[in-house]
């Protein structure tokens, strides 16, 4: 769960029902006075609960930042990060196993806050080093951590996906369900562990997540980029988890978060083997999401289909605009940044359950918060066009648990989806 891009807002944030939330719920708490880096602050301070970060150092970081730049963004985070990352290391050295995995996990997290800004600061070519940098703390995580974890490569198209598969302590080779963790296009790998992996650990279950097409190592390490049909990549996934010891074939769930929350959904309309389906929040139609971003002569070009007047007028809107360059990049990234905006917009668009989410037949929990920015109003769209069992849970300003994704309400958000799960695959004794 990665911040969505946005503006400055000038207008109340409404709620489901059409009435603002001004003045109620955690929307107003500002963290730093850009919308986008007040956001990037509460996915960071959202992972306190699973021991992926420090109050006390997030807002220590914040408080430091030498101006409201990108740059001075992506550097006080990043040297967070390598601070972190050394105490983690000479714990390692000194044989305290633990305190060194929830040090890797700080370091991992802060890390890739850091990297989401990387294409917009003044040396954006340094984003592949940047990002290898915070993927090496996080796999100091897997091979730190104290219950069993391994990293996984799964088959793929003539090369692999990488994984990492956390078990329960003892569980040994008993079968168990399994949660298979998606996360959005934009998000890291590590983003998993307040996404579920170790609520789903600690519950019983053991947990995988992965990087598919567009996303972490996929795209900067294996070059695959986006592509709509998850249902080919969660069946090599299914296909290796399934194949090992351990896994109850019965009791797999797919939780899908952000542009998961499309991509699951879809996976899970042609893949029998998932028997419960979590989307937070339900997403019909991915390009809704990213449109939003750009000005309204763009947009419109784009829907007409006519390529050289929406590049005229991208090139038009982007000059003296930082952040709508920085929109165009990260638009691209999961598509391979030498896509044209244009093509990566139509392979967002290619990413739409229309005429699809009824073949869903799993039960499915689609999670709908107040006050959602990125794909507003979707999840009920969503939750009525699933062909299966379907609840619709909402989540509330009043309760903390407004915005994308339930942002700083992580430990409200897994309690209801774990005990769906529960409820809904059987929890182990």
């Amino acid at each position: 769960m990665r911040p969505v891009l946005r503006g400055t807002r000038t207008a109340p944030i409404q709620s489901r029902e059409g009435r603002t939330s001004e003045g109620v719920g955690v929307s107003d708490v500002r963290f730093a006075d850009d919308p986008g880096f007040d956001f990037a602050i509460r996915c960071i301070l959202n992972a306190v609960p699973y021991g992926a970060a420090e109050v006390g150092e997030v807002l220590a970081t914040a408080a430091d930042l030498d101006g409201p730049s990108v740059d001075a963004f992506h550097d006080a985070w990043t040297a967070r990060g390598r601070a972190v990352r050394a105490v983690a290391e000479a714990c390692e050295r000194d044989g305290h196993r633990e305190s060194a995995a929830m040090a890797h996990l700080r370091a991992a997290n802060y890390l890739s806050a850091a990297v989401w800004y990387v294409l917009g600061t003044s040396v954006p070519e340094r984003a592949p080093t940047a990002w290898r940098e915070h993927r090496d703390s996080w796999e100091a995580v897997v091979r730190t951590w104290p219950t069993p974890a391994e990293r996984l490569a799964i088959p793929f198209e003539g090369t692999a996906l990488d994984g990492d598969l956390f078990s329960p302590a003892g569980a040994g080779d008993a079968p168990r369900p399994l949660v298979v963790l998606m996360q959005g296009l934009d998000a890291p790998i590590s983003d998993a562990m307040m996404t579920g992996l170790r609520d789903a650990v600690l519950r019983g279950y053991r947990a995988l997540a992965f990087d598919g097409p567009g996303q972490g190592s996929a795209i900067y390490e294996h070059g695959l980029p986006a592509r709509p049909d998850w249902e080919v990549v969660v069946g090599a996934v299914l296909d290796h988890a399934l194949a090992r010891p351990g896994i109850d074939p019965e009791r797999v769930a797919l939780v899908g978060v952000a542009h998961s929350g499309h991509l699951a959904a879809r996976a899970a309309a042609f893949e029998p083997r998932v028997r419960a389906l979590v989307l937070d929040p339900g997403v019909m139609r991915v390009v809704d999401g990213t449109l939003g971003q750009f000005p309204g002569e763009v947009v419109e070009r784009f829907r007409a289909g006519d390529r050289e007047g929406f590049d005229a007028a991208l090139a038009r809107a982007q000059e003296g605009s930082a952040e709508l360059r920085f929109t165009d990049l990260k638009t691209r990234e999961p598509w391979g940044l030498a896509t044209p905006l244009f093509d990566a917009l139509t392979g967002l668009a290619s990413m739409d359950l229309a005429g699809i989410a009824g073949r869903v037949a799993c039960p499915a929990l689609v999670l709908d918060p107040d006050d959602a920015e990125g794909w507003p109003g979707q999840s009920k769209e969503v939750a009525a066009a699933l062909g299966g069992p379907v609840r619709l849970e909402r989540f509330t300003a009043q309760e903390g648990a407004s915005l994308d994704c339930e942002i700083l309400a992580p430990q409200v958000r897994n309690q209801r989806i774990f005990d769906w799960l529960d409820q809904t695959l059987g929890r182990d004794s």
